[in-house]
């Protein structure tokens, strides 16, 4: 497969942290995604005093560079120009972040050069992978559908590795924005806060953090703060031992009828679509259900379903 390293848009704008929804209070910790699954077993899948799993195996990608996609479609809503820089930029805010020992973290984000037609969340077991992200237009199927920002699913093994993940935007239910000024929902914001997800990290309780549970609208995030940077150079550091292999386990597939192998592709939604046109409150965010793929060898945890904050509590 032929790459391309990820480089951010030399016009892209950083900007501070908006404002957040209450008064959040400070936590001791990040938090990463484990493959304990409380919804399954709540006796033994404790958390902390900070909200973080206790249990099961942490995720993490064993491999130093991961490959993602766009799909080519984008969204109707925005033009490309205006799309692309944004979701660029929030990988790359995570890999060229500066660690404490001065250094990048052992992670990096390659594109294939080749174009991707897939706007499903897939796994496949028999065959080629994407690790894709992708807009839904016309229809959110998750519940909460007004307040759902986005949804990252991510599928591992059961010792934690990570062998795909898809980030789907709510361009539906959302009017997304990429500039600093009429900031409705600011896309660039939404998908830095999925990007940790993509690489294994939980909800942190730290008011002040990209990973922090809840967004506003109207408010732009754009960078991370010194407890996503905690988390990432921890499960990441620059002196882990891993090597660069982009390519998604079974090889890279250029659309979602490539990796749809029948039960083995793990397209199937683990939680209950609602009806077009169906509301929920707003809230903050939720984490969906998990489903089970193959003979018990593989894992797909929850979805995280980004939700924004009451406009009313800005």
């Amino acid at each position: 497969m032929r790459v391309a390293p990820l480089a951010r848009p030399t016009l892209a704008a950083v900007l501070a942290v908006a404002a957040l929804v209450g008064t959040p209070r400070a936590a001791a910790a990040f938090c990463r995604t484990t493959t304990c699954r409380p919804e399954k077993d709540p006796e033994n899948c404790k958390k902390d005093t900070n909200g973080c799993s206790t249990k099961g195996n942490p995720l993490i990608w064993p491999t130093s560079c991961v490959s993602f996609a766009m799909d080519k479609g984008l969204t109707r809503f925005l033009p490309p120009e205006l799309t692309i820089g944004p979701l660029a930029n929030a990988f790359a805010s995570w890999q060229e972040a500066i660690c404490p020992d001065g250094k990048k973290p052992s992670i990096a984000f390659v594109m294939p050069k080749e174009p991707v037609s897939c706007s499903e969340p897939q796994a496949n077991t028999n065959g080629p992978n994407v690790n894709i992200v992708f807009f839904r237009d016309d229809f959110w199927p998750y519940r909460g559908i007004d307040g759902t920002l986005a949804s990252t699913t991510v599928t591992y093994d059961t010792d934690g590795t990570i062998w795909d993940a898809d980030l789907a935007i709510n361009a539906a239910s959302n009017p997304l924005t990429t500039s600093t000024t009429n900031v409705k929902y600011d896309l660039e914001s939404i998908v830095l806060h999925e990007v940790g997800h993509f690489i294994g990290l939980n909800h942190s309780d730290n008011g002040e953090a990209v990973m922090y549970s809840s967004y506003s609208p109207g408010s732009v995030s754009r960078k991370l703060q010194a407890d996503d940077l905690k988390a990432l150079c921890t499960v990441y550091p620059s002196t882990r031992a891993a090597t660069c292999n982009p390519t998604p386990r079974g090889g890279q597939a250029t659309s979602c009828e490539a990796t749809s192998t029948g039960s083995s592709s793990g397209c199937a939604l683990s939680s209950e679509p609602v009806a077009a046109g169906t509301t929920g409150g707003p809230s903050l965010f939720a984490l969906g259900s998990v489903a089970t793929l193959g003979l018990g060898m593989l894992l797909r945890p929850r979805r995280r379903h980004r939700r924004a904050a009451p406009s009313s509590h800005r």
